[in-house]
């Protein structure tokens, strides 16, 4: 009786492992470096004032990364005179793909200038196209002239593939 009770554990014990197992694989998706830069123009900046301490930003830029090739961006940041920071974009491929995805982050004057500096990152997203079902988990730097509205930026991290 004992021994049969033994393997009794042990069989549930092994169907556990497997099950946690199979759903470790289903799960389980690939990921790939994320790589890639931009330049663009602010369009349109209203600067946060006291009575309305949220500054926005309109802007495009053009890029090249890994997995999207070159890719056109659109997007809106907001921000506010402590130097927090959220926006949303969209990055849109040659082949009319896109990546639409949220950030946050911080941005900083560059001492002895007029650029600002925004460290930001984004997480997660969602693609159309060929990029449907990816998502990401990136940082990157922007560089902006504040006197031109003229920037660029760098990225990196992973994009996490279906």
């Amino acid at each position: 009786m004992t021994r049969f009770l033994l393997l009794r554990q042990v069989a549930a014990g092994l169907i556990a492992v497997t099950s946690l197992q199979l759903v470790g694989t289903a799960a389980a998706q690939t990921t790939v470096p994320a790589r890639g830069s931009a330049s663009g123009q602010v369009i349109l900046q209203i600067n946060p004032t006291p009575e309305d301490p949220v500054g926005v930003q309109v802007y495009s830029a053009a890029g090249r990364s890994s997995l999207l090739g070159g890719y056109t961006q659109t997007g809106i940041t907001l921000f506010t005179a402590n130097g927090d920071v959220t926006g949303t974009a969209v990055w849109t491929t040659s082949d009319g793909s896109t990546f639409s995805f949220s950030y946050t982050g911080t941005v900083t004057p560059i001492p002895g200038t007029t650029d600002f500096l925004f460290d930001l990152e984004a997480v997660g997203g969602v693609g159309t196209g060929r990029l449907a079902g990816v998502t990401a988990d990136i940082a990157g730097q922007v560089v902006l002239d504040g006197l031109t509205g003229a920037f660029h930026y760098d990225f990196g991290g992973i994009w996490i593939l279906p």
